[in-house]
């Protein structure tokens, strides 16, 4: 754990600060740490009873959380929705806020209705030979000539009649081969 850049005591301080304790006293000690004599209480005690590890950088995060779903509930509120009931009806039904239920339906997938249907499977065609039937398109695409005014920030910069380029796609149904080709007629 690293203490942030404004902190009055660090772990080399803490061990100054207990020392300082032993020879001045708590009050004194915490003055002249420039801390609380509430804080400089709390790291007297915490070296008391844990020694050196005592004053090291804690996590703040908390040690346990209350859990309010047992296994048993969890498998009832999966089983409901399974039954395609809504999440706030199961939440009324289970005695759980909404949030709780959310929360438990989103971490097994469950969070849409969707995720209860079987995907349907593609409708997938191919024809028996190649070159039997072609997919073809052609994609309209404007002509950059130099960097207009987006890139270079100067409102001037634009160019007049750079034109069209067209992508003339095909792709073979068999094979799925596919081919492009730029041309500057659409034709």
């Amino acid at each position: 754990m690293n203490s942030h850049k404004n902190a009055r005591l660090t772990f080399e301080g803490r061990k100054l600060l207990i020392d300082r304790i032993a020879e001045m006293g708590l009050m004194a000690a915490a003055e002249t740490a420039g801390i609380s004599a509430r804080t400089a209480r709390k790291w007297l005690k915490r070296f008391d009873q844990q020694g050196l590890a005592g004053l090291l950088d804690r996590s703040s995060r908390p040690a346990r959380t209350r859990t309010s779903l047992d296994a048993a509930l969890c498998e009832r509120i999966e089983q409901l929705r399974r039954a395609r009931m809504p999440m706030r009806r199961i939440a009324l039904v289970v005695g759980r806020s909404a949030a709780t239920v959310s929360r438990l339906l989103a971490r097994l997938g469950l969070s849409s209705l969707k995720a209860l249907e079987s995907p349907v499977p593609p409708v997938r065609y191919e024809r028996e030979a190649p070159g039997e039937l072609l997919h073809m398109d052609t994609k309209k695409l404007g002509r950059i000539v130099v960097t207009g005014h987006r890139v270079t920030g100067d409102r001037r910069d634009h160019t007049r009649g750079a034109g069209w380029e067209f992508a003339h796609v095909a792709i073979d149904d068999h094979s799925r081969a596919g081919f492009v080709q730029m041309h500057d007629d659409e034709r």
